[in-house]
């Protein structure tokens, strides 16, 4: 059997989506699932192929990821085996990277995710931030590289945990301005550092900020949850 879904011209607030697709080939025990979706700045894609047994578990991979922007590129370097219990609601998908001339965003551990608990570990190295600008605030110009690593959790009944190390060097971070004709209102700086962990009294989060013309300063705080 076949299905096809073609969406044209969402809209979702301020956001745009001009398009979206799901190509669905294949029967219960065997098929493949291709999805992609594309906004005036972003275009991605995903394939999961797999099959779904008896008991509602599905086992399969999701292969052929891509994401492509205006500055960067990005290739799954593998696929990787997926693995969703209807039943528990629960999905678990094994470590890969998406991989594009220098950069790459990787799950280095498998993913565990469930209403009754989660588990993620990520790394970034030379990661494009503009390839995330659809996620950004209105007006939100920011120019560089991220790299760094997090890891995350959470379990029903528990505060959710972090420990993330995250930076980014020579780049650009400001405001467009009100009127189009005028220049946007930006920063450069030489280093913006986040350092956010899991302690007893909360989440203790420091921002770091070195910039060429202002100079250093720091935020430490601690967020209690």
């Amino acid at each position: 059997s076949q299905l096809l879904v073609d969406l044209q011209g969402l809209h979702a607030g301020a956001r745009q989506i001009q398009s979206a697709s799901l190509n669905f080939a294949g029967v219960q025990a065997a098929h493949v699932l291709d999805l992609s979706v594309k906004t005036p700045t972003v275009t991605a894609a995903t394939q999961l192929a797999g099959g779904l047994d008896n008991d509602l578990q599905w086992l399969g991979q999701l292969r052929n990821g891509q994401l492509d922007s205006r500055k960067i590129k990005l290739r799954q370097d593998r696929p990787a085996a997926l693995i969703w219990n209807t039943n528990a609601r629960s999905a678990q998908l094994d470590p890969h990277c998406g991989v594009s001339n220098g950069s790459r965003l990787c799950v280095v551990e498998p993913l565990q995710a469930s209403p009754a608990k989660g588990y993620a570990a990520v790394r970034l190295q030379n990661l494009e931030i503009a390839t995330f600008r659809d996620l950004m605030p209105t007006g939100m110009i920011w120019q560089g590289k991220l790299n760094g690593q997090a890891i995350g959790g959470w379990q029903q009944g528990q505060a959710p945990t972090l420990d993330a190390q995250i930076y980014t060097d020579s780049g650009v971070i400001g405001l467009t301005a009100d009127d189009p004709q005028d220049p946007p209102l930006t920063v450069a700086y030489q280093r913006l550092s986040l350092v956010a962990s899991t302690q007893g009294e909360g989440m203790r989060v420091r921002v770091d900020a070195l910039t060429p013309n202002i100079g250093s300063g720091y935020i430490d705080g601690v967020i209690d949850p």
